[in-house]
């Protein structure tokens, strides 16, 4: 039996995904996640589905150890982060492990009780690993 799944998407639309019901959120206390309210929940990688991705994607890390920001081209909603894995360690020093990343998604951007508003792209999108930096 599947996990129920909510809807969510940009402020724009162009970005549609469905993810697990959250079960915890966790905000985030950086200048950017506090002025758009950004709530986020963490989720396997193979349980986050992009419905429709009309528009580019764009991507930024302030460091080795901070996270992937992805937000949308068009309207700038933050939509979701690659957190690394930092219990690894070379040398006794901690090394940022984007092997096995934790995804993180903008809870927030949930469409009550609303599936997707359209499926503009076709074909349905996984997102197994860290999407590529702009």
């Amino acid at each position: 039996m599947s996990k129920a799944r909510v809807f969510a998407s940009c402020q724009c639309g162009a970005i549609q995904w469905a993810a697990p019901i959250p079960s915890e959120h966790q905000m985030c206390s950086c200048g950017a996640c506090e002025a758009s309210g950004a709530d986020w929940s963490a989720c396997e990688p193979g349980e986050f589905e992009i419905l429709a991705m009309d528009v580019c994607v764009t991507g930024h890390q302030n460091g080795a150890f901070s996270p992937r920001h992805y937000c949308c081209s068009k309207c700038g909603s933050q939509l979701l982060t690659w957190t690394p894995d930092v219990r690894r360690s070379l040398n006794e020093c901690p090394v940022s492990d984007y092997e096995n990343p934790i995804l993180n998604w903008n809870a927030a951007m949930q469409i009550p009780d609303v599936g997707p508003v359209s499926f503009a792209t076709a074909g349905r999108n996984h997102v197994d690993q860290p999407l590529g930096m702009e």
